[in-house]
């Protein structure tokens, strides 16, 4: 018990930090940069920003997001662009980058790990409604190098049989930094 109130502890404390650091964007500019191991050139509270993009291999048993068809073992292409709180993340779909939920992410940065969230839903009515939500953690190996975990949860209140009531995807795997 004991244990699991200090993780929590330092869970809270660590979003309360990163939302202190990214509450003014002119605060966030002034950081200074913390001198570090070889693995960073500098830790700061930006460190994170910018392009990053990946495959990552989706975690096995895969869900099946529907009653009919089979799962999709396909790696997932992502590529998310950080820039403070603000947050787009993008799908390969085809060849091309698709937005996916636009709007809908947003970060809490701390340092050399970033917790990128997300929630969209629809309803056309109380029986044909579904919420999707998805979370993003990222932990830094280098300056350019990041661990990536992405998941996502989804709930439908559809009446079809072809449905999944609810269902979960998970990957993880590595992302490096894109050049704009």
């Amino acid at each position: 018990m004991y244990r699991r109130f200090i993780a929590l502890a330092l869970f809270f404390g660590a979003l309360s930090f990163a939302n202190a650091q990214g509450s003014d964007a002119d605060h966030a500019a002034e950081v200074t940069a913390i001198e570090s191991s070889s693995r960073f050139k500098q830790l700061s509270a930006t460190m994170l920003e910018g392009i990053w993009a990946g495959a990552l291999p989706m975690r096995r048993p895969l869900s099946k997001t529907d009653l009919v068809n089979d799962p999709d073992p396909a790696d997932l292409e992502l590529r998310i662009e950080i820039k403070g709180k603000d947050v787009q993340v993008y799908l390969k779909e085809k060849g091309k980058w698709i937005e996916a939920m636009p709007g809908k992410f947003f970060a809490l940065p701390a340092f050399t790990n970033v917790q990128i969230m997300g929630v969209n839903s629809q309803a056309d009515s109380p029986t044909n409604a579904w919420v999707e939500s998805w979370s993003i953690q990222f932990a830094s190996l280098d300056d350019d190098t990041v661990l990536v975990e992405w998941s996502r949860a989804v709930t439908n209140t559809s009446s079809d049989k072809n449905v999944q009531p609810a269902f979960t995807s998970a990957a993880s795997g590595l992302m490096r930094r894109q050049q704009p």
